[in-house]
């Protein structure tokens, strides 16, 4: 499941993930990711993470290419989550890319989503 909302006002993505994403969902939320990127130029990227994301190879393949080709317009990123590993290998993934992405990440236990929201809204980008 890969769900999307966005928050024009306020530049941000709003990202629910769990279990299986499809191909077809990754590239449906990609497009609608891309249109609202060329738009605001820089985004905050807020995920609730309900459960380890599961997909093809294909589609971990794509979702790459995707984050590579945007690191930069990634300002702000908090996740919401109750998995204490999926918390620790965000931070770990966050302090190896840290060289090449400046994006400022912030986690938050799950049921915090309004905490995570104020968080993003009071970033500039």
């Amino acid at each position: 499941m890969l769900v999307y909302k966005e928050d024009d006002a306020n530049g941000i993505v709003e990202l629910t993930v769990g279990g299986k994403i499809t191909r077809d969902e990754f590239n449906d939320v990609a497009r609608k990711m891309d249109a609202f990127i060329k738009k605001h130029g820089k985004v905050k990227i807020l995920e609730d993470i309900r459960e380890y994301p599961r997909m093809s190879l294909s589609t971990m393949f794509a979702a790459s290419r995707f984050s590579a080709k945007h690191m930069k317009s990634f300002t702000h990123c908090a996740y919401v989550t109750d998995s204490k590993w999926i918390g620790r290998a965000a931070k770990a993934g966050a302090k190896l890319a840290g060289p090449l992405v400046k994006t400022e990440l912030k986690s938050f236990k799950g049921g915090q989503m309004d905490d995570a929201r104020t968080w993003l809204k009071k970033q500039q980008p």
